[in-house]
């Protein structure tokens, strides 16, 4: 697989690759010079579980500190912002996936699910568990490498057999309900479509042809959080993405985040990082210079 490395203002990795599969999917050996971990804080455009039988250190995502830990597995979406520099040791398995690699049954709830993990898309497997993941990828990827008969159905089914695996453990940790509803997950298609234009609960119950009250109480059953925080929370992500890949002022990123009002936004954005979007931006920018200095 060739990795694209991110541009200085568009810190985004993509892949191709190297082999002529009709999907994006990849297994590949995690180690400490890999791309993904050695870059500076990035998006994707593919998701990946990384599973880590050895690691120290620290990673970042979103800006959140995470100790890095043996048998640990992280779900990362395309929207979660990694910076895995600070890792000291890591040795494991990544797989790579885009969602036409999953079952076309499969997509939206994939898609939902990783809503539904930002906050904390962390898990420390038990050593049985552990075991039996490393089998999974391993099956996964003897799959793609031998090509054998009816191999596409094959490694969607390993594929599939591991997001599961996710959505378990997710629902042991007590995370909101894994597989939402069609109504949640056209609430999550509405908010994505919308977020940057004026937009609220009674929008969306609009739009889906339901009661203020009805959508309201379906969301907030089915994933602990309320319509109104869910548009926030894709305000978020957007306006994350606009502070590390441009140089506009923070009037300018709340605008096109969705916010008219910047101090709402300020507000908004230091309730969810600890810190206003400006010392957000500057710790980043100042670990690279330390990255840089150092090495």
């Amino acid at each position: 697989m060739t990795i694209e490395p991110p541009v200085r203002r568009n810190p985004t990795v993509a892949f191709r690759a190297a082999h002529d599969l009709p999907l994006r999917l990849e297994v590949v050996t995690l180690a400490p010079d890999h791309l993904l971990l050695r870059d500076r804080p990035h998006y994707r455009t593919f998701h990946v579980l990384a599973f880590f039988q050895e690691a120290r250190g620290e990673h970042f995502i979103n800006g959140e500190r995470f100790e890095a830990r043996p048998n640990e597995l992280l779900v990362l979406a395309p929207t979660h912002l990694y910076d895995g520099r600070a890792l000291e040791e890591a040795a494991g398995r990544l797989v790579l996936f885009g969602l036409d690699a999953l079952p076309s049954d499969e997509r939206d709830t994939w898609t939902t699910r990783s809503w539904l993990v930002d906050r904390e898309p962390t898990y420390v497997l038990p050593p049985v568990e552990a075991a039996a993941w490393l089998e999974g990828i391993d099956a996964l990827a003897n799959e793609v490498q031998e090509r054998r008969t009816r191999y596409l159905d094959a490694a969607r089914a390993y594929l599939t057999l591991l997001t599961t695996r996710v959505d378990r453990l997710a629902e042991e940790r007590g995370d909101p309900r894994p597989m939402p509803s069609p109504l949640v997950r056209s609430v999550f298609a509405l908010i994505d479509a919308n977020f940057r234009e004026p937009f609220s609960l009674r929008h969306v119950a609009e739009r889906l042809h339901r009661s203020d009250a009805y959508v309201a109480h379906v969301v907030r059953r089915e994933t602990g959080r309320t319509v109104l925080d869910w548009i926030h929370e894709r305000r978020l992500v957007e306006a994350r993405r606009l502070l590390l890949e441009t140089a506009w002022p923070v009037d300018r990123v709340a605008a096109h985040s969705g916010y008219g009002d910047v101090t709402h936004f300020i507000n908004r954005f230091r309730r969810s990082m600890n810190m206003t979007p400006a010392a957000w931006r500057r710790g980043l920018r100042a670990s690279r210079v330390e990255k840089r200095d150092g090495q």
